[in-house]
């Protein structure tokens, strides 16, 4: 989760380009933060981003583990 001047939000690969997309936050617990508006569940939401990346690039979606989390990176296509 990001927060810039308009809010929080996260990258998500939708439809094989990376997306910005606005989300609300609840609960944070300092490891883990609830998002209680913005997405549906379904999303593919990438916890790792190149920062050369910017939203509408052709990007794919590639599983990956670290730390006992499995997370989503968003790779160049």
């Amino acid at each position: 989760i990001a927060t810039s001047s308009h809010g929080s939000f996260v990258y998500v690969v939708k439809d094989g380009q990376l997306a910005k997309t606005p989300v609300s936050t609840g609960i944070n617990n300092g490891q883990t933060v609830e998002i209680t508006h913005g997405l549906t569940g379904n999303e593919e939401v990438v916890s790792d981003i190149n920062p050369m990346l910017t939203p509408g690039e052709r990007v794919r979606a590639v599983m990956t583990k670290s730390a006992g989390s499995t997370g989503v990176l968003a790779d160049i296509r």
